[in-house]
């Protein structure tokens, strides 16, 4: 169950998690209201597209995200019945698709095995899903982060939020809570969560897709012998250091170009070549492999896959220490203080000098090779782990 289906982040692991659970000989319904579901797949509609309208215009104004959305809950809960399984697997249930008081009460009711794997803060916070402030010891209330997603114009409807998902989400004997990164297992072990077992089981990544591409791409762009920085995100926002990926094109000298993928602000820095989001995983991994270094500036990640991406293609990777961004670097790269724009300046050019080569990196991707990290899921369910 996820909001939507293999667009990048909790959407791709609930999907990659499905085709493994399928192979390996279980029954696998998926359920989620947006994306492209591709033929074949056994597949439940959540809603649809103005119930998702709808959900989205009443969270701007109300701050409510995840209690609208009772029509399109109340077929999938009757189809789950009509399902009848097993195990229950929640990834991503926002997205503006589904009502959580009315879900978790259906499966509290039920019984069924359910785990639910966060890929965010959400579940313990009254509005935010990047991370925990001071206002969380007080149960939340005037939210500093209201106008980031689910961004809110109106009401901080933040204590009302904290207080319900305390309720809704505390003392389940059948709920059980996964998480990609250590460093989200220690908030949730902070928060009202904590009665709850946690198991960290990383993301994988497909290393039969993600691996050393070699391209033209040096001579496509005209970029010679320069060093290649490479940053890569959906879409490029403040949040996924936008600005601080500028600021480290700006101050790097003429060896090095930047490369950014994903949406964002063309600002005209000559150092930079801008390329719109790419669905070309072939393209991608020609950019992996062809750049020198790849940079991930967040400033509010759990554990992303672009680190893993970029190892698997033999590519060292600079991050901010953000989060669990930096638990899949090991020896293969660089962690810096979260928004030290000079410290980050400094990683491009001291990573020329540390001699990583590309089969170190991909020996640290193999590490999160997704038929071991989703196989790990299927053992947990079945209680062997």
């Amino acid at each position: 169950m996820n909001s939507g289906w293999g667009s990048g982040g909790p959407d791709t692991v609930a999907s990659e998690l499905y085709f493994v659970a399928e192979k390996s000989g279980h029954t696998v319904r998926f359920a989620s209201a947006r994306g492209n579901v591709p033929d074949g797949i056994n597949h439940y509609q959540i809603g649809n597209q103005l119930d998702v309208y709808l959900h989205a215009l009443s969270a701007r104004l109300f701050d409510n995200m995840g209690r609208m959305s009772r029509m399109a809950t109340s077929g999938l809960i009757k189809d789950i019945e009509e399902f009848q399984p097993d195990v229950i697997s929640i990834h991503d249930p926002l997205g503006y698709t589904m009502n959580i008081p009315m879900l978790f009460d259906y499966i509290r009711r039920s019984g069924r095995q359910t785990y639910w794997t966060l890929h965010d803060c959400w579940a313990f916070t009254g509005h935010c899903i990047a991370g925990m402030c001071d206002h969380l010891d007080r149960g939340c209330g005037s939210c500093p982060r209201k106008k980031e997603y689910p961004k809110s114009i109106l009401i901080d409807n933040s204590k009302s939020n904290y207080l319900l998902k305390k309720k809704v989400f505390s003392g389940m004997d059948n709920l059980f809570l996964i998480t990609p990164s250590n460093w989200l297992s220690k908030l949730v072990e902070k928060s009202f969560l904590r009665d709850y077992s946690v198991k960290v089981i990383p993301n994988g990544i497909d290393l039969k897709v993600f691996k050393r591409t070699e391209s033209n791409l040096r001579e496509k762009y005209g970029l010679g012998n320069k060093q290649i920085v490479l940053g890569v995100a959906g879409i490029w926002s403040e949040t996924k250091g936008m600005y601080h990926f500028y600021k480290l094109a700006d101050r790097l000298n003429e060896k090095y170009q930047c490369v950014m993928i994903g949406k964002n602000q063309d600002t005209g820095i000559a150092n930079i070549i801008h390329i719109d989001r790419t669905s070309d995983r072939k393209e991608l991994c020609e950019w992996y492999t062809a750049a020198d270094v790849f940079v991930n500036p967040t400033l509010a990640d759990n554990f992303p896959t672009v680190n893993l991406e970029a190892l698997a293609c033999g590519t060292p990777v600079i991050t901010f220490d953000t989060g669990g961004s930096p638990e899949s670097v090991g020896k293969c790269g660089l962690v810096v203080g979260q928004g030290d724009d000079e410290s980050l300046v400094r990683a491009v050019y001291d990573i020329a000098d540390m001699g990583i080569t590309s089969e170190q990196c991909q020996g640290q991707a193999k590490t999160y090779d997704k038929w071991e990290r989703y196989a790990e899921y299927l053992e947990y369910f079945s209680g062997k782990c």
